[in-house]
């Protein structure tokens, strides 16, 4: 059987099944099928792009079914069509949205608590290396979820950030971080570096990170080496401090300023693979 779907794990996905009621008398079975995983993939590879709105703490993204109809035409669904299917990716856990009364009653989506089981490389007897820890939104407009959960790693989940999820640090990275590679996957070692940032800073210390780092010409590539940041080097204790008190930021219009030196390179003895994560296209 082929690995991957889209960049979705085949294996889990073939498991997206369930019986609904058709009518009084009959059931019918419904299932997660290509159609449902390219429409998946199409928001993954936007999201970054979309309009956003803070919902309970929460990020979401507001998704056009019209721009669905344009992106997507070799589909040929109607924009009734695309409703449903991503609705359908909320019944399966897959994705969330609400609805705001106040905006129109615009849906606002984000990944949903099962999405990380459909990350490629993910296996159902073997989870390690990706954990998808959810932030749960209490809205009466938020439809119902599958029953099951991924695991957690609970060696790093702590009190002090049970508001906020590891998930949510990296959806905010991958938001934010346009110009970095794309983070699709969590090794134990991400989720502690992660945890422990949470801990110590609080999430909105590290969304001034990720927008500093967005924001400076050396971390995005302007250097001698053509070296780029990614989000295992952000998270390093040591160059999250340097980023937040504004080491990397551009002075005099450029990024070539006075970290040009030794302390700009990557923390000695830190493994930061600048290849391991794809950038995909948006």
């Amino acid at each position: 059987m082929k690995n991957s779907i889209e960049g979705f794990s085949q294996q889990y996905a073939i498991t997206l099944k369930k019986l609904v009621k058709k009518n009084a008398s009959e059931t019918k079975e419904i299932r997660i099928d290509c159609t449902d995983l390219v429409l998946l993939r199409w928001f993954v590879d936007f999201f970054p792009k979309m309009d956003k709105e803070i919902i309970n703490g929460v990020e979401y993204a507001w998704c056009s079914y019209d721009k669905c109809m344009n992106d997507l035409p070799i589909l040929s669904i109607s924009k009734q069509g695309y409703a449903d299917r991503m609705h359908k990716l909320v019944e399966f856990g897959l994705l969330e949205f609400v609805c705001l009364p106040q905006k129109g009653n615009k849906c606002y989506w984000r990944f949903g608590e099962n999405y990380g089981h459909l990350i490629e490389g993910y296996s159902s007897q073997t989870p390690e290396g990706i954990v998808v820890e959810h932030h749960r939104v209490s809205c009466s407009n938020t439809r119902g979820y599958s029953s099951q959960t991924p695991d957690i790693d609970k060696s790093i989940t702590d009190t002090s950030i049970k508001d906020i999820s590891i998930r949510d640090i990296v959806d905010l990275y991958n938001a934010t971080c346009v110009s970095f590679p794309k983070v699709t996957a969590l090794s134990a070692d991400r989720q502690k570096h992660i945890a422990a940032r949470l801990k110590q800073y609080g999430v909105e210390k590290i969304k001034v990170v990720f927008q500093k780092a967005e924001a400076s010409s050396f971390l995005k590539g302007e250097n001698n080496r053509k070296w780029k940041a990614n989000l295992d080097w952000l998270i390093n204790e040591t160059n999250f401090a340097k980023v937040l008190d504004g080491n990397y930021d551009d002075k005099h219009g450029n990024g070539s300023d006075r970290e040009q030196g030794e302390s700009r390179k990557p923390t000695t003895g830190q493994n930061v693979n600048y290849g391991r994560y794809r950038r995909d296209s948006v």
